[in-house]
């Protein structure tokens, strides 16, 4: 298996330096993720904008980062779930939202538990959800 090398403001080339920099301010650190995109600048610019795009949607910061939580822990990633627990914190989401999702409970917020669940639909049927599960998602309020 091959091992990507982790980059930092210091190591990264230009202007991938630049964009960890800008990460850093951000979140305090930079997460691991990043670094390893430092490698190519145009995957990280990639993957930065993609992530300002989905922070554009009409998504609460709250419902992003329970998505973000929902993928991460039913596709096993340990890290990511680290990793997202702390930016939910950071972002305000309530700690009993996070935990449900950490600990597989159902969440008490019944709008939130929706989107829970049609996230795993679209994880799960690789985006071929039912008209059921957006039916569902609709009546929700999304």
């Amino acid at each position: 298996m091959n091992n990507f090398d982790i980059h930092t403001v210091e190591t990264a080339e230009t202007p991938a330096a630049k964009m960890l920099g800008d990460i850093e301010k951000a979140y305090g650190f930079i997460p691991n993720l990043y670094g390893i995109f430092a490698e190519s600048p145009a995957a990280l610019r990639a993957y930065m904008t993609m992530s300002k795009i989905f922070d554009e949607s009409s998504f609460s910061a709250t419902e992003r980062q329970l998505i973000i939580l929902v993928a991460s822990r039913h596709n096993e990633c340990d890290y990511c779930m680290a990793a997202h627990t702390v930016v939910a914190g950071m972002q305000k989401v309530p700690a009993d939202v996070i935990e449900a999702i950490r600990e597989d409970r159902p969440i008490g917020d019944s709008k939130l538990q929706v989107l829970r669940t049609f996230t795993i639909a679209v994880i799960e049927k690789r985006g071929w959800v039912s008209n059921d599960d957006i039916s569902t998602f609709l009546a929700a309020g999304f």
